[in-house]
């Protein structure tokens, strides 16, 4: 498993919808790492921050080393979260402002071929 200091580890900025990525990155490298349900209860909380880890080594399926129990028990403290990422209008003016100065040419560097072609025509 990666260290929790490592760049490439799972992490979680305190946002709800990376929670979802968390769990993600963590899932692939407990089965890389081919750890059991007892080693991923452990080992999951070593990327979230002491109080976040202190609060979910109290939730259901912790103690008794059930993942998939504590990972839905996890997920159930915060509501919406399986929708997956929320983004907003700034978000958007922040991805424009990036690539306008990019000097696209085509617009297959945002499409995919005929895409935009079948709605103009």
């Amino acid at each position: 498993m990666l260290a929790p200091s490592s760049n490439k580890a799972p992490a979680i900025s305190g946002a709800k919808s990376d929670l979802l990525e968390l769990f993600e990155r963590f899932e692939h490298l407990a089965k890389s790492n081919g750890l059991d349900d007892e080693e991923k209860c452990e080992s999951v909380t070593w990327y979230v921050n002491q109080c976040t880890k202190r609060f979910w080594d109290l939730l259901p399926g912790y103690e008794d080393y059930d993942y998939k129990k504590f990972k839905e028990s996890i997920l159930a403290e915060f509501p919406g979260v399986e929708k997956g990422a929320h983004y907003h209008v700034r978000d958007l003016d922040r991805l424009i402002k990036k690539y306008a100065a990019s000097g696209m040419t085509t617009t297959s560097c945002i499409s995919p071929p005929g895409c935009l072609t079948t709605m103009t025509s």
